[in-house]
């Protein structure tokens, strides 16, 4: 591990990849949604469609913290499970989500230019 100390039985497991490697890098019609800041896993990658909860999505709730998004779409991201809640819009990669994070609970991938907002109660 170099110079990278991480003490005596402080490290739990270990994944050796390739310098440069990327996880979940997304085509043009897909989105990459990451648990943790600038795109470290776990992470999944989805196409167009309606996520409308962590069980859809494939993350634990409230856990989106980045985002690639791919050159054709972009992501509706909702507050509340069921599209519920403020909704933020993004069409670039956000290495954090800002004040998103922690309180996305929905996702919708979406056309460039598409309508993106709550559900109606």
């Amino acid at each position: 591990m170099s110079d990278n100390r991480i003490g005596n039985d402080k490290a739990s497991s270990l994944k050796v990849q390739p310098k440069g490697f990327e996880e979940c890098v997304p085509s043009a019609d897909e989105a990459a949604l990451f648990e943790q800041v600038r795109y470290l896993a776990p992470c999944v990658v989805k196409k167009v469609g309606d996520y409308a909860d962590a069980a859809a999505i494939g993350l634990s709730d409230n856990a989106i913290a980045s985002m690639r998004i791919g050159a054709s779409v972009q992501v509706c991201a909702c507050a509340d499970a069921g599209f519920g809640g403020g909704c933020s819009l993004f069409t670039v990669d956000a290495p954090g989500v800002g004040s998103s994070v922690g309180i996305i609970s929905s996702v919708k991938v979406q056309p460039r230019g598409a309508a993106c907002g709550a559900a109606k109660p």
